[in-house]
């Protein structure tokens, strides 16, 4: 499975048309990144709800919506 794209450049029968290709690619990048997102979330809320965190910037509140607006404006 994983040459079947390198194969399909020789074997015209097997030819891959571009945009299953494209949308295959972008699914699996995004199923990546958000993999990643999901494990590092609970090392994200344990450290912004650090006391020292919460003493100088009060986001005990908020503390999902700045782990979550950013990777999502990446977007």
């Amino acid at each position: 499975a994983s040459s079947l794209p390198s194969l399909s450049n020789r074997i015209s029968f097997l030819r891959i048309p571009r945009i299953v290709f494209f949308i295959g690619k972008h699914f699996g990048t995004g199923v990546i990144l958000s993999t990643a997102f999901v494990h590092l979330l609970q090392d994200a809320f344990h450290a912004l709800n650090h006391p020292a965190v919460l003493a100088r910037w009060h986001i005990a509140n908020y503390t999902g919506l700045v782990v979550y607006v950013p990777p999502s404006l990446l977007c």
